[in-house]
């Protein structure tokens, strides 16, 4: 019975994600029911760390239950033209793929900067356990997670990055994937115009 109701879970989050991946893709996220008015609220503008923290509170749980600690480090406020819905979308799926796809007792970092030419720079990085593919690209499209299958034990449906990436393309922005020097994995958002 436990195992039937995980996986009736686990399938009502896969449809979840894939709709919002398919809304995101048509434009329609944007415009319709809450998200529309979450963007006249913010005049079309986004509060950086606040979604940062709201992120981070809503992974809280599997963070503690794994070990993982979650920093900002030294980072400055900052606001960027930007549907807070999407960008919300995006850090959300970055941080959770973050503290999901990591090592117990590991690490996030998460820094924002100005790039000096009016937009800014979030990058979240995380310790890995090293079974990141060669071709990062590959870690984008839908079910893609590495080594792990969709239908391994690892957390999660598969989803998160192509979301994230979806929702940096309609805000104009771009989603980079990268690793780190000490063998860790890096996802860093580019080209938001800040306020």
């Amino acid at each position: 019975m436990c195992r039937a109701l995980a996986a009736n879970r686990r399938g009502a989050r896969l449809v979840d994600a894939l709709l919002t991946l398919s809304r995101i893709q048509s434009g329609a996220y944007a415009r319709t029911g809450e998200n529309e008015s979450s963007f006249r609220a913010g005049d079309g503008t986004a509060d950086v760390m606040s979604c940062l923290h709201d992120a981070i509170d809503r992974s809280t749980e599997d963070a503690d239950d794994r070990g993982v600690t979650v920093t900002i480090a030294d980072s400055d406020e900052f606001r960027v033209t930007a549907n807070p819905a999407l960008l919300s979308l995006a850090v959300d799926n970055l941080v959770r793929n973050a503290v999901v796809h990591n090592v117990d007792g590991g690490s996030v970092t998460i820094e924002t900067g100005n790039d000096g030419d009016g937009t800014l720079h979030l990058v979240i990085e995380n310790t890995t356990d090293g079974t990141i593919p060669d071709d990062l690209g590959e870690l984008v499209q839908p079910f893609h997670r590495g080594t792990d299958s969709r239908i391994s034990a690892a957390d999660g449906v598969g989803l998160g990055l192509s979301i994230a990436d979806a929702a940096c393309n309609a805000m104009g922005a771009e989603l980079r994937l990268s690793r780190t020097d000490d063998g860790g994995f890096r996802a860093t958002i580019v080209g938001l115009h800040t306020v």
